[in-house]
């Protein structure tokens, strides 16, 4: 976690790890890292809430922000 921290602080990342991330639940402490520490995004989440990976989604996706669960929808 800490290597993670390290090259991502202050940077925008794209987080695009898929279903695995729920492997030893992984993914929500990487999350948790990233959220601390950069710009989070994300080109779609899978209807689990994972960020998903490229390799299944159309070439036409766009790069957006992941706001966390908890965040206030903006109208």
């Amino acid at each position: 976690d800490i290597t993670i921290l390290n090259l991502c602080a202050g940077r925008t990342v794209v987080a695009a790890w898929g279903t695995h991330g729920a492997y030893l639940d992984r993914g929500k402490k990487v999350e948790t890292v990233l959220r601390a520490s950069c710009d989070l995004r994300t080109l779609r989440l899978t209807k689990d809430g994972h960020p998903a990976h490229p390799l299944y989604l159309p070439s036409a996706c766009e790069i957006t922000p992941w706001l966390a669960p908890d965040a206030p929808d903006v109208v």
